[in-house]
Protein backbone atom coordinates (compact mmCIF):
# COMPACT_ATOMS: atom_id res chain seq x y z
CA UNK A 1 0.00 0.00 0.00
CA UNK A 2 1.09 3.62 -0.61
CA UNK A 3 0.87 6.26 1.87
CA UNK A 4 -0.47 9.66 0.94
CA UNK A 5 0.78 12.84 2.62
CA UNK A 6 -0.70 16.19 2.12
CA UNK A 7 0.98 19.96 2.47
CA UNK A 8 -0.46 23.03 2.20
CA UNK A 9 1.88 25.79 0.40
CA UNK A 10 1.94 29.30 -0.21
CA UNK A 11 2.14 29.47 -3.50
CA UNK A 12 3.81 32.68 -3.70
CA UNK A 13 1.40 34.10 -6.43
CA UNK A 14 -2.00 35.48 -6.44
CA UNK A 15 -3.27 32.20 -6.48
CA UNK A 16 -2.77 31.49 -2.34
CA UNK A 17 -2.64 27.74 -0.81
CA UNK A 18 -2.04 25.03 -3.06
CA UNK A 19 -2.17 21.59 -2.21
CA UNK A 20 0.73 19.61 -2.35
CA UNK A 21 0.07 15.88 -2.65
CA UNK A 22 2.84 13.19 -1.79
CA UNK A 23 2.82 9.56 -2.08
CA UNK A 24 5.36 7.45 -0.21
CA UNK A 25 7.45 11.04 0.74
CA UNK A 26 7.45 12.14 -3.29
CA UNK A 27 5.48 14.78 -4.71
CA UNK A 28 3.07 13.27 -6.77
CA UNK A 29 4.21 16.14 -9.86
CA UNK A 30 7.67 14.29 -9.67
CA UNK A 31 6.25 10.55 -10.68
CA UNK A 32 3.95 12.45 -12.97
CA UNK A 33 7.49 14.05 -14.83
CA UNK A 34 8.72 10.45 -15.18
CA UNK A 35 6.14 9.03 -16.84
CA UNK A 36 5.55 11.98 -19.63
CA UNK A 37 8.78 12.94 -20.06
CA UNK A 38 9.14 9.84 -23.05
CA UNK A 39 5.51 11.36 -24.41
CA UNK A 40 6.98 15.10 -23.93
CA UNK A 41 9.77 14.39 -25.85
CA UNK A 42 7.91 12.46 -28.67
CA UNK A 43 6.02 15.48 -29.14
CA UNK A 44 9.18 17.73 -29.37
CA UNK A 45 7.79 19.75 -26.11
CA UNK A 46 9.75 17.85 -22.65
CA UNK A 47 8.81 21.08 -20.73
CA UNK A 48 5.39 19.98 -20.49
CA UNK A 49 5.90 16.92 -18.89
CA UNK A 50 5.25 17.22 -15.38
CA UNK A 51 4.07 21.02 -15.28
CA UNK A 52 1.66 20.73 -12.78
CA UNK A 53 1.30 21.87 -9.34
CA UNK A 54 -2.15 20.79 -7.00
CA UNK A 55 -5.05 22.73 -7.03
CA UNK A 56 -5.76 26.22 -5.15
CA UNK A 57 -7.47 25.76 -1.90
CA UNK A 58 -9.93 27.79 -1.86
CA UNK A 59 -10.88 26.73 -4.89
CA UNK A 60 -12.10 23.01 -3.31
CA UNK A 61 -15.32 23.39 -1.19
CA UNK A 62 -14.97 20.00 0.20
CA UNK A 63 -11.16 18.32 0.43
CA UNK A 64 -12.22 14.52 1.55
CA UNK A 65 -14.71 14.66 -0.79
CA UNK A 66 -12.76 15.90 -3.50
CA UNK A 67 -10.41 13.05 -2.80
CA UNK A 68 -12.68 10.47 -2.27
CA UNK A 69 -13.53 10.73 -5.79
CA UNK A 70 -16.83 12.76 -5.61
CA UNK A 71 -15.17 16.79 -6.94
CA UNK A 72 -17.08 19.63 -7.42
CA UNK A 73 -17.92 19.82 -11.14
CA UNK A 74 -14.87 22.07 -11.71
CA UNK A 75 -12.50 19.24 -10.84
CA UNK A 76 -14.31 15.90 -12.48
CA UNK A 77 -16.87 13.96 -12.54
CA UNK A 78 -17.97 10.10 -12.56
CA UNK A 79 -15.03 9.61 -10.25
CA UNK A 80 -12.42 11.20 -12.58
CA UNK A 81 -10.70 14.21 -10.18
CA UNK A 82 -8.26 16.30 -11.17
CA UNK A 83 -5.74 15.74 -8.72
CA UNK A 84 -3.11 18.44 -10.09
CA UNK A 85 -3.84 21.37 -12.23
CA UNK A 86 -1.34 23.91 -14.22
CA UNK A 87 1.67 24.91 -12.95
CA UNK A 88 1.68 28.60 -14.45
CA UNK A 89 -2.36 29.68 -13.92
CA UNK A 90 -3.91 27.01 -11.54
CA UNK A 91 -7.05 27.37 -13.19
CA UNK A 92 -8.88 23.90 -13.04
CA UNK A 93 -9.61 22.60 -16.72
CA UNK A 94 -6.06 24.63 -18.30
CA UNK A 95 -3.61 22.05 -17.97
CA UNK A 96 -4.89 19.15 -15.61
CA UNK A 97 -3.86 15.97 -14.26
CA UNK A 98 -6.56 13.82 -13.90
CA UNK A 99 -7.08 9.83 -12.91
CA UNK A 100 -9.70 7.84 -11.61
CA UNK A 101 -9.87 7.57 -7.90
CA UNK A 102 -11.92 4.29 -6.57
CA UNK A 103 -13.05 4.32 -2.96
CA UNK A 104 -13.88 0.60 -1.11
CA UNK A 105 -14.55 0.09 2.32
CA UNK A 106 -10.36 -0.50 2.80
CA UNK A 107 -8.89 1.33 0.38
CA UNK A 108 -8.64 3.89 -2.43
CA UNK A 109 -6.85 3.86 -5.71
CA UNK A 110 -5.96 6.10 -8.18
CA UNK A 111 -5.29 4.81 -11.74
CA UNK A 112 -6.33 5.33 -15.42
CA UNK A 113 -4.11 8.81 -15.39
CA UNK A 114 -4.63 11.24 -18.16
CA UNK A 115 -3.56 14.42 -19.93
CA UNK A 116 -6.77 15.28 -21.46
CA UNK A 117 -5.07 18.03 -24.09
CA UNK A 118 -2.55 15.36 -24.65
CA UNK A 119 -4.08 12.29 -25.22
CA UNK A 120 -2.10 9.87 -26.95
CA UNK A 121 0.11 10.42 -23.68
CA UNK A 122 0.91 7.42 -21.82
CA UNK A 123 1.11 7.33 -18.02
CA UNK A 124 1.61 3.29 -17.85
CA UNK A 125 2.82 2.06 -14.64
CA UNK A 126 1.36 5.24 -12.65
CA UNK A 127 -0.88 4.03 -9.94
CA UNK A 128 -1.60 4.32 -6.39
CA UNK A 129 -3.19 2.01 -3.32
CA UNK A 130 -3.76 3.61 -0.51
CA UNK A 131 -5.29 2.23 2.95
CA UNK A 132 -8.16 4.01 2.99
CA UNK A 133 -8.01 5.01 6.96
CA UNK A 134 -4.47 6.21 6.20
CA UNK A 135 -5.60 8.52 3.66
CA UNK A 136 -8.83 9.49 5.30
CA UNK A 137 -6.29 10.61 8.57
CA UNK A 138 -4.03 12.44 6.01
CA UNK A 139 -6.94 14.94 4.92
CA UNK A 140 -8.50 15.27 8.66
CA UNK A 141 -4.88 16.39 9.56
CA UNK A 142 -4.88 18.60 6.95
CA UNK A 143 -8.29 20.01 7.72
CA UNK A 144 -7.15 20.44 11.02
CA UNK A 145 -4.41 22.66 10.65
CA UNK A 146 -6.42 25.08 9.48
CA UNK A 147 -7.94 24.47 5.95
CA UNK A 148 -11.58 24.36 5.74
CA UNK A 149 -12.13 25.30 2.06
CA UNK A 150 -13.52 28.42 0.25
CA UNK A 151 -16.73 28.94 2.99
CA UNK A 152 -14.46 28.89 5.66
CA UNK A 153 -15.13 32.33 8.44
Amino acid sequence: MNVLGLERLDSGDRTGHRLRILVDGRDLVEFVRDVELASAVADKQPELAGSYAGPTLWRIADLAAHLLGRPDPLYGEGGRVELLVCAGCGEPGCWPLEAQVDVTEEQVSWSDFRQPHRPNWRHRGLTFEFDRAQYEAAIARLVQQGWRGPDAA
